[in-house]
């Protein structure tokens, strides 16, 4: 009974990944976009920079611009949003899980989740 829950977590958790991970890419692509290069550099003309500035309004204002066209209702992309959050947590709660319990030594897994909180907590208290 066991392996047979792990299994279906194993599968809910690839699923999730795989559905949602288009979706989060473009989210952390058009945040590094927005965090990491300078203005200046993000005012060069080119194909690239018009498609960063396009999904980075997706990822500020929640629509894709379209020539000619006002700014759409953004609620179903709010709901697509969601659940992409939730989807998101779930996943890492059952990766969380599914890599507890496929450690053979637990030390390792508890220094790693400790050590993902402590490391960026310091950066952030540093920088």
């Amino acid at each position: 009974m066991h392996g047979l829950w792990l299994g279906r977590l194993r599968r809910a958790h690839t699923f999730l990944s795989i559905f949602f991970t288009p979706l989060v890419v473009m989210f952390l692509l058009s945040g590094l976009w927005q965090s990491v290069i300078p203005e200046d550099e993000r005012e060069k003309p080119g194909m690239f920079r018009m498609l960063a500035e396009d999904f980075s309004k997706v990822h500020t204002d929640g629509y894709f611009p379209r020539a000619g066209e006002a700014d759409p209702s953004t609620a179903v992309f709010k709901v697509l949003v969601v659940a992409l959050c939730v989807a998101l947590v779930i996943s890492i709660v059952l990766g969380l899980i599914l890599a507890w319990n496929s450690s053979r030594n637990k030390w390792w897994a508890l220094l790693a989740l400790g050590l993902g909180i402590l490391v960026p907590a310091m950066i952030l208290w540093l920088a």
